[in-house]
């Protein structure tokens, strides 16, 4: 509790700040198209060895959605817990993606998601059962079909660049920070 309580202290100055301006070269990503980060950490729960996976999606440069979520289930590596994790993910895509089409138009690119785990990425890309994987549940699988269709693309993000890291562990300040800043949060005055 007095942690939560000292990262409420220090960041009740920080707001989130969307860019207006995609000639500004802040912004590498399309203004139009919404990407994501996911992410997982494998059995941190010491009772009952169950994973937490997390995610957050960006707009013009400011989060619009994020989540951080206990797995229901114990996975028996750490690329299966990200690609539970994707799973999820995968059906807050198609939330995204549904409700851009409604308020604006549909939109035209695959949404980019980044993920820190080069097995889980091969696996969501290549749909053969692998020895490692043939375990994991076929509802997580949805992942699988969304990169294959075209919906999502996949890109290895490295953890220390991966802002989905903040929603499954607590972090040293530092890292908080720069995260923060990744999330496009400013100080206002």
């Amino acid at each position: 509790m007095k942690r939560v309580m000292r990262h409420l202290k220090g960041t009740r100055e920080l707001g989130i700040v969307f860019w207006q301006d995609p000639d500004t070269g802040q912004n590498r990503h399309d203004p139009e198209t919404p990407w994501g980060f996911c992410d997982a950490n494998y059995a941190e729960d010491p009772c009952d060895q169950k994973s937490t996976s997390g995610y957050v999606f960006m707009f013009a440069g400011g989060p619009i959605s994020w989540k951080s979520k206990k797995q229901p289930s114990v996975s028996l590596s750490m690329t299966e817990a990200e690609y539970i994790a994707g799973a999820y993910v995968a059906k807050e895509i198609m939330w995204i993606r549904m409700f851009m089409k409604e308020i604006a138009r549909p939109l035209q690119y695959p949404t980019l998601l980044y993920c820190d785990n080069q097995s889980t990425i091969a696996t969501a890309k290549n749909p053969e059962n692998h020895e490692r994987t043939k375990h994991i549940d076929i509802s997580y699988h949805l992942l699988r079909e969304l990169v294959e269709d075209g919906t999502i693309k996949m890109e290895y993000c490295p953890t220390d660049e991966n802002v989905a890291d903040i929603f499954t562990k607590a972090l040293a300040r530092p890292k908080i920070e720069k995260f923060a800043d990744g999330l496009g949060m400013e100080r206002r005055d």
